[in-house]
């Protein structure tokens, strides 16, 4: 997700406590979702490429990616976002609490990330190297510029032209590179996100709710954020049950077989 010239660029124009501030909040955001990178390595990658010729196959392959992804990973994001005052106390103590702001602005950037994640593996299977080369360099340049230019305004202004740019690659990718690849139409690339989107945002909305219900009651801020993290896990289930009650069931059985046949 990132190619570090944020980093550079801020410890260059904003010196070293705000980088200091800006890779902690990258961190949170990029930690729970690092175990992707070996499933989508491991195992996207030879199911697709034995599809390389079959554009339908590989289509069906790389929606259901995206599915997946985006149902793994939105409900983490959401609940990191929501609750970020509370994980970043918890975790490093009141003298980070900088960093919850951040922390809220790059949930986007991953939420972003994370749903291109499975652009690689599909470039690769294709045996289209050229094209992720040309993709890297050309976002490359346009990162340092980007970056360059808001890190002037703060590290706020640079984090938000990094949702913007995330946002305007995901788009970009939809079109230039994946819909010419396998002939998959952007409207069926986004239909996919509508249930997850869904789900997301509904829980967004009921972590935020509870969180200012107990705003006044007398716990401990780990133990707050352990009921909100309780609360959360059961409304998404039961979210789950009620927009893709099969998607869930087929997960579970899934998850069943491979224990038993461990």
């Amino acid at each position: 997700m990132a190619t570090k010239l944020d980093y550079l660029v801020i410890g260059r124009v904003l010196g070293a406590e705000v980088l200091g501030a800006y890779m902690l909040a990258y961190r949170l955001v990029v930690m729970p979702l690092n175990s992707l990178n070996p499933l989508l390595a491991q195992v996207a990658f030879p199911i697709l490429a034995r599809k390389q010729a079959d554009n339908a196959a590989l289509a069906r392959g790389y929606l259901e990616m995206i599915k997946i992804i985006a149902f793994v990973s939105l409900p983490i994001l959401v609940g990191i976002g929501t609750t970020a005052p509370l994980v970043v106390e918890v975790l490093f103590g009141e003298k980070w609490a900088t960093v919850a702001p951040l922390l809220q602005i790059m949930v986007m950037v991953g939420m972003l990330g994370a749903l291109t994640q499975p652009v690689g593996p599909l470039v690769l299977a294709k045996g289209r190297p050229d094209v992720a080369f040309k993709w890297a360099l050309a976002t490359a340049i346009l990162n340092g510029c980007v970056f360059w230019y808001a890190a002037h305004y703060g590290v706020y202004a640079l984090a938000l032209s990094y949702v913007g740019l995330i946002a305007a690659y995901f788009v970009a990718r939809a079109t230039l590179i994946v819909k010419p690849l396998i002939q998959l139409p952007v409207a069926r690339q986004m239909a996919v996100l509508l249930r997850p989107a869904a789900v997301g945002v509904l829980l967004g909305v009921a972590m935020f709710v509870a969180q200012s219900g107990l705003a006044d009651v007398s716990v401990s801020n780990r133990t707050l954020l352990l009921a909100l993290a309780a609360f959360g896990i059961v409304v998404y289930g039961s979210l789950m049950l009620i927009f893709d009650r099969r998607y869930l069931v087929d997960s579970w059985y899934l998850l069943v077989n491979k224990n038993t046949r461990a």
